[in-house]
């Protein structure tokens, strides 16, 4: 079985869904990757925003 990927749509690179923080309900190549967010770039967001 294959793994399920994400499209981080911050850092532009292919990720496994389980380091995917954030997965949108929009799609990205005709819905087949989901876009998302993942997790180190949403830390990061977040660390900045409190600041």
């Amino acid at each position: 079985m294959g793994t399920f990927k994400v499209f981080c749509v911050r850092c532009n690179h292919l990720i496994e869904h389980a380091h995917a923080r954030l997965i949108f309900q929009t799609g990205f190549y005709k819905t087949s990757i989901p876009l998302a967010q993942c997790r180190k770039c949403l830390d990061s967001e977040e660390t900045a925003n409190d600041r």
